[in-house]
């Protein structure tokens, strides 16, 4: 009391100092403010002294008292409440959900979802905590930890779907975690008593998480529905890990495909029953969990027991696995186990098909169907044996019969996945109609995201189907939609790039695209040589001529080529395309035979124009290989090619009679015009050399084998494109009478 009398007095306050004085009254409301806002009570006793007397007059505190009167305080907690929800009314759309506060007391309920469905709502519902953390940033595990009241989890877990929010302020983004899913962690890792849990949270709360909360809090829904489980009840699903329920119940969950149920129930007990085991492996099976299925099996064998049923299991097992990684192996050992299973017992319908599966995708079709007809014979209400059926067919020609097994699949499961997709590649492959195909993808991206099926086959797929379309643009958004849910997926990275390859010249966008994609290829992959002609090309149409030539030298440099950018300047840009554009095959050709530096060492001549020299041959042989080889589409041809690249250059008849119009014509074999006209590219630089050779001793005669005078003679006339020139207009003609004879 005497401190603060002090205070006054020495500020110069005037008046009278009692407790019951209004001053005094404002006084002592401003000290407990500071104090409350954290400042030590000499801290806060020096702040009341300034509100009182110091700046502007009266104070921040004591002009709001004057002006209104004591107020109620706003803690910083009340508004990081309001932030927190007004930031997830922002994300969450209101044409899928309702958004309410709870009302009533705060016992661990900050709000409530309500799922809309087709404009309706639906009362299916999911209840929320929501709490928000200022100053707190992602842990070095790429994490935001937060410790979580383990009664306000067990208070949630007393219904189903519940969903804990924590908002980070500090970086403006919400984390998400089902409850159970942070229940589950809690009972694995605290002791009894502990209060609370450090849950390390990773899930951002955006439009793929919004989509996965609205499927499921819909689907675990219609399940507790289908079990006849009113809403009091609806804690079971969530206690699934920890309560012991019966074997029919685990079945019924089977028969609705709920297998998440079933593994979480099975998935650490101790000591399985054979039929746990049973509905353990099949439910990862069904989920497309190939290895977790078969670890389930090999544990019961590693034990030392052995079951005609579960080898079944592991045969189907095997199959599926072998054709998922395109391991034939796999589906031969699969037949193998298969069998053992089977020996001496009668074969259901079942047997057959999986036995049908095996020789399908051992490419034994006919085997195959007549497997799958005797399964149908036995079961013809089985919607994946008619699919398979399809298949089959297709695989033999028999698209009509294929079309019918899928239409009779998808009459008995309007929903089986892979019957949708087939049915999509038909229409896309056979009839040719690949918009009527994206609508099945569609389709089955839907059923996809509720099954666990590998979506990211259905992306490269439609996208194929609207690049098909000449819709292109359609295509490579498909893509990158694909590639946000899977960021590096190979086949979704090649297609787009195969794509824009193809493309690029139809659009200044996707033109834009491929020298993003391309460039973004190399730093991955410097020695790509596809892509340097892609962007190589590109930088040649925009007259983009810095990185056209910077293109140019890194192909130059990364297969050892004996060339600068001085060496083409003489040629005309298409030239230098054409040489790029085959630099891999001149590379091969000239791993092989290097004429040019055998004439010069014949000669013993040091000539300056050597790599011009060396240069033209590998753009008339480009030039050449682009002009013939591209007309032919036989097996035999590349191999006779690339054998006669090989074993170096000789002279030979056929070069000699494929060079003359007239004895062309009594070639008969077809096979043998194919090999003369490899001999024909091959023999290029021969023919050449021999003109070039006629010119270099006539003027090494008239100079005395000066090659100082020698280079300036050469310099000076210009004559070596006038030698490629003499030499490439027979070998066209030849080469164009040949192609004539091989075409009829």
């Amino acid at each position: 009391m005497d401190y603060w009398h002090n205070q006054a007095a020495r500020i110069g306050l005037s008046g009278v100092y009692s407790p019951h004085s209004l001053r005094y009254a404002w006084a002592q409301d401003a000290l407990r403010h500071y104090l409350a806002q954290g400042f030590s009570r000499k801290e806060a006793l020096a702040m009341v002294a300034m509100d009182l007397g110091h700046g502007d007059g009266r104070g921040r505190y004591v002009a709001q008292v004057i002006t209104m009167g004591i107020l109620p305080q706003v803690y910083s907690t009340h508004q990081q409440e309001t932030d927190s929800f007004r930031k997830i009314e922002s994300i969450i759309p209101s044409e899928k959900f309702i958004l309410r506060k709870e009302s009533g007391g705060d016992y661990g309920v900050d709000c409530i979802l309500e799922i809309i469905e087709n404009g309706f709502a639906t009362n299916i519902r999911s209840h929320i905590q929501l709490k928000s953390k200022q100053n707190q940033f992602l842990d070095s595990d790429g994490c935001f930890k937060y410790s979580v009241p383990i009664k306000t989890i067990n208070y949630l877990s007393n219904t189903l779907s519940s969903i804990f929010l924590i908002y980070s302020e500090s970086e403006g983004v919400v984390y998400w975690e089902w409850n159970s899913v942070i229940l589950e962690k809690i009972n694995q890792s605290t002791k009894t008593g502990t209060k609370s849990f450090k849950y390390p949270f990773y899930k951002i709360l955006d439009n793929k998480s919004i989509d996965e909360i609205y499927l499921t809090i819909k689907n675990k829904n219609e399940i507790i529905i289908n079990l006849g489980l009113n809403s009091l009840e609806k804690g079971v699903l969530e206690n699934l890990i920890t309560e012991d329920i019966s074997y029919d119940l685990l079945l019924n969950f089977f028969k609705k495909n709920d297998y998440d149920s079933i593994v979480g129930k099975l998935k650490n007990i101790k000591d399985p029953t054979l039929g746990e085991i049973s509905l353990l492996s099949l439910s990862y099976y069904n989920m497309y969990q190939y290895d977790k299925a078969l670890m389930v099996i090999l544990r019961f064998e590693n034990k030392g027991f052995k079951n005609n049923h579960l080898l079944k299991i592991k045969a189907c097992i095997f199959c599926e696995k072998g054709i998922k990684e395109k391991n034939l192996n796999l589906v031969k050992d699969a037949k193998k186990i298969h069998e053992e299973a089977l020996k001496g017992e009668c074969w259901d319908w079942l047997d057959h098909y999986n036995y049908a599966n095996m020789d399908l995708a051992l490419g034994n079709f006919k085997d195959a169907i007549n497997k799958y007809n005797k399964a149908l014979a036995i079961n013809p209400k089985d919607a994946r044996t008619w699919k398979n059926l399809a298949q089959s067919y297709y695989e033999i020609g028999k698209n009509k019969k294929a079309f019918s097994c899928l239409d009779q699949a998808l009459s008995i499961n309007p929903e089986l996945i892979e019957a949708i997709l087939t049915k999509a590649g038909m229409l896309r492959d056979v009839k040719k109609a690949p918009l009527n195909a994206v609508e099945l993808y569609d389709q089955a991206m839907n059923i996809a995201t509720q099954t666990g099926f590998d979506i990211s086959s259905i992306f490269y797929q439609k996208s194929l189907s609207f690049f098909q379309a000449d819709k292109t643009l359609d295509a490579i958004s498909t893509i990158q939609d694909g590639l946000i849910y899977f960021p590096g997926d190979y086949y979704l990275t090649n297609l787009k790039l195969s794509i824009l390859a193809q493309r690029w010249p139809t659009d200044t966008i996707l033109a834009e695209m491929a020298i993003q994609d391309f460039s973004q290829q190399l730093e991955e992959y410097p020695d790509d040589i596809e892509a340097k002609k892609i962007l190589a090309e590109i930088f040649l149409k925009n007259n983009d001529t810095k990185n056209f030539q910077d293109t140019i030298k890194s192909c130059l440099e990364q297969y050892e080529l004996p060339y600068c950018l001085d060496d083409l300047i003489d040629h005309n840009i298409e030239s230098i395309f054409i040489f790029i554009k085959n630099i891999d095959e001149i590379h091969k050709y000239r791993k092989n035979s290097n004429l040019c530096g055998e004439l010069f060492s014949i000669y013993e001549l040091n000539i300056t124009h050597a790599n011009e020299i060396q240069f033209h041959f590998d753009i008339l042989y480009a030039d050449l290989y682009t002009k013939i080889a591209t007309k032919l589409n036989k097996k035999n041809f590349l191999n006779i090619l690339d054998k006669h690249l090989l074993s170096g250059i000789e002279v030979s008849k056929p070069v000699s009679r494929i060079l003359s119009k007239h004895q062309s014509s009594k070639i008969k074999s077809k096979e043998e015009i194919a090999d003369n006209i490899a001999y024909l590219i091959t023999s290029i630089p021969e023919i050449t050399i021999g003109e070039i050779s006629r010119q270099i001793g006539h003027a090494a005669g008239i100079l005395g084998y000066d090659s100082f005078l020698l280079d300036t003679n050469i310099n000076t006339s210009k004559k070596i494109r006038d030698w490629f020139t003499l030499c490439v207009e027979p070998i066209l003609i030849g080469a164009n009478e040949t192609y004539k004879l091989f075409k009829e």
